[in-house]
C-alpha cells in the first residue's frame, strides 16, 4: 500500500495502484483539519484509516499546525490519542 497526495487529499493505493481510500484535509492559517476519511469497505479493518492519519499528522507536524477533525473517525482518533497529540491540539 502507498499513500500519495494529492492537493488536500491523501490517496490510499493498492498493489495495482488503485485508489482504495482517502484522507480530505483543509489547511488554515494555523491548523489541519480532517474533513473526511474513507476506506473501500473490502479493505476495512485493516488500519489503512489509521495509517492515513499518521501521515495527516506528519504534515500538520513538518508545517508547524495545530490538528483537528469534523469528520467522526478523524475526531474518534484524536481524542482516543490525546495524550500522544498533545502539541499539535
Amino acid at each position: 500500500m502507498r499513500i500519495r497526495e494529492r492537493g488536500n487529499t491523501l490517496v490510499m493505493l493498492n498493489e495495482k495502484n488503485q485508489g482504495i481510500g482517502e484522507l480530505v484535509f483543509s489547511k488554515s492559517e494555523d491548523t489541519l483539519t480532517i474533513t473526511r476519511t474513507f476506506i473501500s469497505p473490502s479493505y476495512r479493518k485493516n488500519g489503512l484509516a489509521e495509517l492515513l492519519m499518521m501521515r495527516a499528522i506528519e504534515i500538520a507536524q513538518t508545517h508547524n499546525l495545530k490538528l483537528s477533525a469534523t469528520c467522526s473517525y478523524g475526531v474518534n482518533y484524536i481524542e482516543e490519542h490525546s495524550d500522544e497529540l498533545k502539541a499539535l491540539l
